[in-house]
């Protein structure tokens, strides 16, 4: 089984071999595939203690947390935006599965998930892949198959560790299958996050397209992984664009914002 992994400061890309096993990562065995850095052309918001860099290029908005950033799934229904002030940017992640349940339960994420420790969620057949990611050594990487051991394997490991599951759009630089629950025909606004340039990004279309005109521009402009993340009724999100400065909405809440399940969030860090 693959998994692309990173540390933070990234400075390469590993593919990593796993047995079906979680004894983890200690024994895994990594190559290394290395990626010249690609010129691109866009407007950016870059001065001073700048916590995320937010870009547009054909069609696409680019929003580039700080390489020091941390990443934590939030589960359960969040106050949003946080009023930490090492927030900086957030947006919904795994799937929710119904609108209106009174009380939160993990079994509305979809999927297997991490929230410091594993937990199960519901079975989410739009599911292909997941991404995770490990504070204590800022690692992060995408998974493409056997989520559920990489996952627990995850959690014996780390105390603190953040999780979902999702559509998986790119592997590798290969387009992922598209199962029809997802939707892909549809057209509508889009989001990922995405590895681009062995740096993290959270990437929108500006306009509505179909899920496969979106993983062709991704592809396009050199990302080589990209995950869903949810959008639908679940498309508030919000970011700093300095540290403490006040939220910028990118899409605004509505009358389901208060019943989703989960939200990734970064968070500023100097270490």
């Amino acid at each position: 089984m693959n998994i692309t992994k990173f540390e933070k400061p990234i400075t390469k890309i590993g593919i990593i071999s796993l047995a079906a096993t979680i004894s983890l990562i200690a024994s895994l065995a990594v190559s290394c595939t290395c990626h010249e850095q690609e010129e691109r052309t866009s407007e950016q918001v870059n001065t001073g203690d700048t916590t995320v860099v937010v870009s547009e290029v054909d069609g696409l908005v680019f929003y580039k947390p700080t390489k020091n950033a941390d990443i934590e799934l939030c589960c359960g229904y969040n106050d949003m935006p946080p009023k930490d002030t090492d927030a900086i940017l957030f947006a919904a992640a795994a799937y929710t599965r119904t609108y209106g349940q009174a009380s939160y339960s993990h079994d509305l994420v979809g999927g297997p998930h991490l929230s410091n420790g594993y937990f199960e969620g519901y079975d989410c057949p739009a599911n292909s892949g997941a991404f995770y990611y490990t504070p204590a050594d800022g690692k992060w990487g995408f998974v493409r198959d056997n989520v559920t051991e990489v996952f627990k394997g995850i959690a014996s490991a780390h105390e603190e560790c953040s999780g979902f599951c999702q559509v998986m759009l790119l592997y590798n630089g290969v387009e992922c299958h598209i199962a029809p629950e997802a939707k892909p025909a549809k057209r509508a606004i889009r989001r990922a996050l995405c590895e681009l340039n062995d740096e993290l990004y959270v990437i929108d279309s500006k306009k509505e397209v179909s899920m496969h005109k979106f993983v062709e521009s991704l592809k396009n402009a050199g990302v080589s992984n990209a995950i869903y993340m949810d959008m639908g009724s679940m498309k508030y999100s919000a970011y700093r664009p300095k540290a403490e400065a006040q939220w910028v909405e990118i899409h605004k809440p509505n009358s389901r914002t208060q019943y989703c399940s989960n939200y990734l969030l970064f968070r500023y860090s100097e270490s």
